[in-house]
């Protein structure tokens, strides 16, 4: 996304961290990366690139959307109970 490569060129133009979470398409299928990368520097303390990792994080991201879900089914659930009801 156009967001993700802002983000990316800063850190790069800045030599710091840089840590996201986007959503892809690859294969036909939408999945979830975590992504982080670290600068690499020389004895000069001079950015010389990064290192970085790329995290499937697809089953957690729908778990979390999931326990939303419960959440607010819960909330409505409690909102519309009798007064004096009690579970």
């Amino acid at each position: 996304s156009q967001r993700f490569q802002v983000e990316w060129t800063n850190a790069v133009r800045t030599g710091r961290m840089f840590s996201t979470e986007a959503r892809v398409r690859s294969a036909g299928l939408d999945l979830w990366i975590a992504f982080q990368a670290v600068p690499v520097r020389d004895e000069a303390g001079a950015c010389t690139g990064y290192l970085g990792t790329l995290i499937d994080i697809t089953v957690r991201r729908q778990i979390e959307e999931a326990l939303r879900a419960s959440e607010q089914q819960l909330r409505m659930l409690v909102e519309h109970l009798p007064a004096g009801a009690v579970f």
